[in-house]
């Protein structure tokens, strides 16, 4: 199962570096749909937890909270399925890490360091994202995927030699979304979360979280 999940996380990667030009170019969003067409979501999460559905760090906590904004590219004719781009900037992107050892050079020599418990700041950006909305009702369910990268302020999830501050980053998630009126809308929802450099060092743990997140949307 693991090997399963890795490979489809490879290939998230890879369609995101095809996808994204065409994205960009807005040749996806040409299509007629109904107004109002774009949304600007406040969002913020958290992770009690990591698992290793694909990873293989423990013990990790992870915070979020940004801003994202979606525009509605295609709708089936009776507007039970919404299709809209979405791209998601997470200034806030917080890995607490736990008691844990790791190899480092120092002073010339590879030691055995001890880290204690603390946070490692970090910032990321997913500017390719899909959200499926299904319904126009007051309350609708909801599926979303994005991809992108994360910068840390340290090497995430494991300091060590071979690992890398900078990681590629990807979340799939299902939520309810709530209309409170003609312009504004509240998301509540649940990302499975993977962070890792893709094997492009030798040492690639990754990291994977449960983020319970709320978001609250300006629609345009």
């Amino acid at each position: 199962m693991k090997t399963v999940l890795r490979v489809l996380s490879r290939v998230v990667f890879l369609l995101s570096g095809v996808a994204l030009p065409i994205v960009a170019q807005a040749q996806i969003c040409n299509m007629s749909v109904a107004t109002p067409r774009n949304e600007w979501q406040v969002l913020a999460g958290y992770s009690p937890a990591s698992s290793t559905w694909i990873a293989t760090a423990e013990g990790r906590k992870f915070l979020i909270a940004g801003v994202a904004y979606s525009r509605r590219c295609w709708q089936s004719a009776s507007q039970t399925l919404i299709v809209s781009y979405t791209a998601t900037f997470l200034p806030v992107a917080v890995v607490n890490q736990p008691q844990y050892r790791s190899l480092q050079f120092s002073e010339g020599a590879t030691k055995l360091i001890d880290h204690r418990p603390h946070a490692v700041y970090g910032i990321s950006a997913l500017p390719l994202g899909f959200t499926f909305d299904f319904g126009q009702k007051r309350v609708n369910p909801f599926a979303e995927a994005h991809g992108g990268i994360i910068a840390s302020a340290e090497r995430v999830p494991i300091d060590g030699i071979d690992s890398s501050g900078l990681n590629f980053m990807f979340d799939v998630g299902v939520g309810l979304r709530w209309q409170l009126g003609a312009d504004h809308a509240i998301r509540v929802g649940y990302r499975f979360a993977h962070i890792s450099n893709a094997g492009t060092t030798p040492l690639n743990p990754g990291l994977d979280n449960n983020i319970v997140y709320v978001g609250f949307s300006f629609l345009r």
